[in-house]
């Protein structure tokens, strides 16, 4: 049973984001889809609706910053920079930023930066303890804000241990923010944790199981066949982790929730697609909108719509020679704007830019795109002329 909870509003749903594994983020752009549902299929064509043009610019970032999302009470984005090998604590600990929107200018909040520690023994009463700050690999992130100012945000970490961690953000007076480390899920045996929503009716949230860790060369192979290599979890404090029923999916990538909690949309990576899910009829089959890209992180617009980016790579031997360093990756983004309702999509922004390779999260900030990456150090900046 869900308890209904309406302290809150939920900001975001979704984060992320293609499993680096890793110097890249890929992307299929196969003309067939492998597998997956047809019930309920439709299409977002490119030639849809395409933006007559943007000013392009890229601005510094960290290393790898793979999601976005926007600070509630701030003019501060949260960027997640991942580690340089996510699931391998040899490779070192990835971050958590503070970024301005407009002066972009950046502070490093977690790990490194002191915070504080208050476990809430009644939403986490099962987190063993604070996760290890040498290893930390903050992935897909996801926000709400609470009815005291607070912002709860939810991290898929790989570092030390797979799971989410949960933090308070309370933002201060001088523009910056406090940060509090109060919680963990630890996610299942053999699952690998990539976006996060949190659920605006309960206490818990979402987060999509990408695929086995115990065998990712295995995993991403079977993603590139487009076949199912994982699924969507719920995680609440009553009822611990359920799996969303019907919504094995190859490769699931960025998620997001309605605001009212009934429906879940989950990007398949592997199967090129986004499908969307009824929390109040689990047995009917989801919606599923195809796309011509491997879609990574989905992000609520201020109209109610989504926005999803993600990569563009043609196999996965491609795949495997960005890992080796033998292929450089194709340059360049596409961002589509997803109607939920009628569950339609067009082409709102594209480009080919030397410089900018391997999208992931794309977020308006007043008026503005921002386009992250799993590679490199830099965010794309879209404006209007």
């Amino acid at each position: 049973m869900i308890r209904a909870h309406f302290g809150r509003k939920a900001i975001a749903g979704s984060s992320i984001a293609l499993f680096a594994l890793l110097a890249s983020g890929c992307a299929e752009s196969a003309t067939g889809q492998a597998g997956g549902p047809k019930d309920g299929t439709t299409s977002a064509s490119p030639t849809d609706s395409v933006a007559e043009g943007w000013n392009e610019r890229l601005v510094d970032a960290p290393s790898k910053p793979e999601d976005l999302i926007e600070l509630p009470g701030t003019e501060s984005l949260i960027v997640s920079g991942m580690s340089a090998d996510p699931g391998n604590d040899a490779g070192g600990s990835g971050h958590l930023y503070l970024m301005g929107k407009s002066t972009f200018e950046l502070t490093e909040i977690w790990p490194e930066r002191k915070h504080a520690v208050e476990l809430d023994k009644k939403l986490y009463g099962d987190c063993p303890a604070p996760p290890s700050l040498n290893v930390a690999s903050p992935h897909g992130i996801g926000l709400e804000e609470q009815t005291d100012g607070t912002s709860r945000l939810y991290v898929v970490n790989h570092g030390g241990r797979e799971s989410v961690e949960v933090f308070s953000l309370a933002p201060s007076p001088q523009g910056n923010v406090d940060v509090t480390w109060i919680g963990c899920e630890l996610l299942p045996k053999g699952t690998f944790g990539n976006g996060v929503a949190p659920d605006p009716a309960s206490d818990g949230f979402y987060v999509t199981n990408y695929f086995d860790p115990s065998d990712m060369m295995a995993g991403f192979k079977t993603a590139f066949a487009g076949d199912e290599t994982g699924y969507v979890l719920h995680s609440t404090p009553s009822q611990g982790w359920e799996k969303v029923r019907g919504s094995e999916m190859s490769a699931p990538n960025g998620i997001a929730v309605s605001e009212d909690g009934k429906s879940i949309f989950a990007a398949g990576w592997g199967s090129r697609d986004i499908r969307k899910f009824s929390v109040d009829e689990p047995d009917a089959a989801p919606q599923v909108l195809e796309l011509g890209f491997m879609p990574d992180n989905l992000r609520w617009t201020a109209s109610g719509t989504l926005l999803v980016t993600g990569q563009d790579i043609d196999s996965f031997e491609t795949f495997q020679g960005f890992r080796s360093g033998a292929t450089a990756p194709k340059p360049g983004f596409q961002v589509m704007e997803i109607q939920p309702g009628d569950f339609t999509a067009k082409e709102i922004a594209s480009g080919n830019s030397t410089g900018f390779t391997n999208a992931t999260t794309v977020i308006e900030v007043n008026g503005s795109l921002l386009i992250g990456s799993v590679d490199g150090n830099k965010i794309m900046e879209l404006t209007k002329p």
